[in-house]
């Protein structure tokens, strides 16, 4: 400890001389937890390294009393934590494994070879006509747009584009008969999609447009989803996974992702909270698109590492890396590219039919999560708790709206959301009131 004198060294030292007697404290408080003292010293460890990484800012004139009380909120911390994530366990165990839905081995064998067999089709075409088709159905780029950059016209990009999807559907035709049989079935799904399409600007020439369409409409029939899988975390709790492409997938506490993995593609649903997505690259990535929904909004990445939120207030997509094509649900609202240190947002107040901001973004506060961190530059207060409640079970409530419209800044430890609760008012006009159960109500003065 002495190798840090210039950390809080009241505290250090305090610390130092009362250590038994601040280990006895907690283990008379929660006898319950201590069993042999090992929780207690672990509290008091904890302490010891909030105040080694987080000093108070200002000075602290009863050192013992202060470490009394950030023992108390740390071992409360740490005992709701554990209730929460043993009832988790609880709920969990009587899940599915992986929360997936059952899957048919020979089903996803068969989509697999069709895959394969669509992947050597595309490399077998020539040169031009394999660029244009990958432009246009994997990339969504208009006709008008791949002749400029290509250099030709747009009716020889109609044309390039025909000769594709006539070679493709030769070899995809036998699998299609074979999975949809009914041509009437066919017919009617794609009058549905008409209908649902209609009113939408099309980029398609005349000579190849209708052959285009029908053999689209006929690509999407190809694109089911094998697997299923809800992905969750607790209070608190965060979680990364590590799919087979190499992409990533980094959950906030008390967040709820729903991953559907497609023959043709990869898409998630994030039903609530926060997740940071780090997409894979190669050819792989380049065949399966990695599309992200949420709120209405359709994220699609375009090589890249962009972060997801989704709350009460709204939704915010935040791009660290490369770029992404967001979709938003306002109708007619046509696509929009974010690009890296940018931020798109979409009011919770105005959706689904307000326009969405796209500005630049604070990187290092939309990822703090992510370093155990919560950072609140200006935030309404009710927003800012909205945030803490996501690392403490009981709930947590602004009573007024004038204590809501408060605005709260600083960097605090996202282990320790009481020791914050309880400072807020040295730092704002308001109350804090605790109730028994753990709840806390928060009212102007």
């Amino acid at each position: 400890m002495h190798d840090n004198p210039n950390l809080a060294p009241p505290l250090l030292a305090a610390l130092e001389r009362h250590y038994d007697e601040l280990v006895d404290h907690v283990r008379r408080r929660f006898r319950e937890r201590s069993g042999d003292g090992g929780f207690a010293r672990e509290v008091v460890h904890d302490v010891c390294v909030q105040v080694l990484e987080s000093p108070p800012a200002t000075a602290v004139h009863t050192p013992l009393a202060w470490l009394r009380t950030a023992t108390s909120h740390r071992a409360i911390d740490r005992c709701r934590a554990d209730d929460h994530r043993q009832s988790v366990v609880q709920e969990v165990s009587d899940l599915p494994e992986h929360h997936a839905d059952p899957v048919d081995g020979a089903e996803a064998l068969h989509w697999q070879q069709q895959l394969a067999a669509l992947v050597r089709s595309v490399e077998a075409l020539p040169p031009r006509a394999r660029q244009v088709f990958l432009l246009q159905r994997l990339h969504g780029m208009p006709q008008q747009e791949i002749a400029d950059a290509m250099g030709i016209s747009r009716n020889m990009v109609a044309q390039h584009h025909a000769r594709a999807m006539r070679a493709i559907e030769a070899d995809c035709e036998p699998a299609l008969r074979q999975a949809f049989p009914s041509c009437e079935a066919l017919l009617d799904e794609a009058r549905a999609q008409a209908a649902r399409r209609r009113g939408r600007k099309r980029a398609a020439s005349a000579a190849g447009g209708a052959l285009a369409a029908s053999a689209l409409a006929l690509l999407a029939w190809l694109d089911p989803a094998w697997r299923h899988e809800t992905l969750r975390t607790a209070i608190a709790e965060r979680s990364t996974l590590t799919l087979a492409d190499g992409s990533t997938l980094m959950l906030a506490p008390d967040t709820v992702l729903l991953a559907q993995t497609r023959l043709f593609s990869r898409q998630f649903t994030l039903t609530r909270g926060e997740a940071m997505f780090s997409v894979g690259k190669g050819a792989l990535h380049a065949w399966r698109p990695f599309i992200v929904h949420a709120a209405g909004a359709d994220v699609r990445d375009i090589g890249t590492r962009f972060n997801v939120k989704l709350g009460e207030h709204g939704l915010q997509v935040t791009v660290t890396e490369g770029s992404v094509e967001i979709s938003a649900p306002r109708p007619g609202a046509a696509p929009q590219r974010v690009l890296a240190g940018q931020a798109w947002t979409l009011d919770g107040r105005s959706a689904p039919n307000g326009p969405a901001l796209v500005a630049p973004a604070d990187v290092a506060q939309a990822t703090a999560w992510q370093r155990g961190r919560l950072v609140f530059d200006g935030m309404p207060l009710a927003q800012a708790l909205a945030e803490v409640q996501r690392y403490r079970h009981a709930p947590l409530r602004v009573l007024d709206e004038r204590a809501a419209r408060m605005r709260l800044s600083g960097e605090y430890d996202a282990a320790g959301v009481e020791a914050l609760i309880d400072a807020l008012p040295a730092t704002l006009p308001v109350r804090v009131q605790r109730a028994a159960d753990g709840s806390v109500a928060v009212h102007s003065r």
